[in-house]
């Protein structure tokens, strides 16, 4: 059942803001690889990947890393109704869904097994529901890391003025899907203003203002770069340019949406190299939806 992030329906049980997160997760998470209902393995033509495992859902439920992923696929298989004795059928594959770097640990047979409960009814609206959910407490979480960035007396008053704005929160939820925007971590202070170290021992600071160009230099100042910097690039511009195909349903300011192909303090200071819209269309290939999964995932 091939397909793509356009065939996930756990979109339509969101709406405002939190549909256009949705929106971008499914994109960066599923582009044109899986519809979701399946189960896939980001290894799968990385030979050297070796900390990836099986993933299913809209936002990619990581099996080998997340005890929640391992619950909902226990449920389906159990209650899907595809399955004459589900819970057998899960315990005998349950040592090897935590196998990492292996896309051969489940057989053909078990694979299509486990796509036949995904794709049930069942399957389907518990897939659904989840991911919802997962957007829902995502927009919540970076809201109130925004809050606390925007109570805080030494934040720059630019700062303050973009992260107000529903493109902020969109960018920094797709960040704390792939990277965890923590309490205090270096994302925060980064944009509470404090200097914040980059890679080869750089210094970056935020600066007085906050653009989507300030965003990316920060995710290019990280390990996750270094080891996948074409990844990174790609998964911020989907982003971008999701934003910019609903800007009519957000609350943006001119301020804020200073593209990231454009000019930013901080990115000059460091010469970050941009990636234009044009070479992440071309890169919109299979092997490059594969290449976008940076990082522990979900």
């Amino acid at each position: 059942m091939a397909g793509t992030w356009k065939d996930f329906d756990g979109l339509n049980k969101l709406s405002g803001v939190n549909k256009v997160i949705g929106e971008v997760l499914l994109k960066n998470e599923l582009g044109g690889v899986s519809n979701g209902y399946e189960i896939v393995h980001a290894a799968a033509g990385n030979a050297s990947d070796t900390n990836s495992g099986y993933s299913f859902g809209g936002n990619q439920l990581d099996l080998a890393n997340n005890s929640h992923a391992r619950d909902v696929l226990k449920d389906i298989l159990i209650n899907s109704g595809t399955i004459t004795d589900g819970k057998a059928f899960y315990d005998s594959i349950a040592s090897k869904i935590l196998i990492k770097g292996d896309t051969m640990a489940l057989s053909t047979d078990e694979i299509n097994t486990i796509n036949t409960a995904l794709q049930s009814t069942y399957g389907k609206n518990k897939l659904n529901q989840d991911f919802a959910n997962e957007v829902k407490d995502t927009a919540e979480h970076v809201q109130t890391i925004i809050d606390k960035i925007i109570a805080d007396p030494n934040t720059p008053q630019g700062v303050k003025d973009a992260l107000k704005t529903d493109e902020m929160k969109i960018f920094l939820a797709d960040y704390h899907n792939q990277f965890r925007l923590d309490d205090n971590g270096k994302m925060m202070k980064f944009l509470l203003g404090q200097d914040v170290s980059g890679l080869n021992g750089t210094t970056i600071n935020v600066g007085t203002d906050l653009t989507n160009s300030d965003l990316k230099t920060f995710m290019q100042n990280t390990k996750e770069y270094s080891d996948n910097p074409r990844g990174v690039n790609n998964r911020f511009d989907r982003t971008e340019q999701t934003i910019e195909d609903n800007a009519s349903l957000l609350n943006k300011s001119n301020k804020s949406t200073t593209s990231s192909h454009g000019n930013s303090h901080v990115a000059d200071q460091l010469n970050v190299s941009k990636v234009s819209s044009a070479d992440n269309a071309a890169l919109d290939s299979v092997k490059d939806e594969l290449e976008s999964a940076v990082g522990p995932g979900s």
